[in-house]
């Protein structure tokens, strides 16, 4: 049995971004809504790719100490991550 998830859209990832975080144990929100917005752009709502993302993220802002992550880091990650910038909508 095999079971193909389909992409999530834009309001979608920024709950599904959300509800990770709760789960891991955030007691408020980490992503500006431009960061949501930029990490949705990139993945195309694929799961997999928000997750890794994210993660890079995440420990971008900690080796930095950033309170708050916003769509500025998202190029380094991208880079890291081997994405293609093309792929970045404005």
């Amino acid at each position: 049995m095999s079971y193909r998830l389909q992409p999530l859209d834009e309001d979608e990832t920024k709950h599904y971004i959300a509800h990770r975080l709760k789960v891991a144990g955030a007691k408020r929100g980490i992503f500006t809504v431009g960061a949501c917005k930029k990490i949705f752009e990139i993945s195309d709502g694929i799961p997999r790719l928000i997750n890794s993302i994210c993660d890079c993220l995440l420990l971008t802002g900690y080796v930095k100490n950033y309170k708050i992550i916003d769509s500025k880091s998202i190029k380094e990650c991208q880079i890291e991550l081997r994405i293609p910038i093309g792929t970045v909508v404005k």
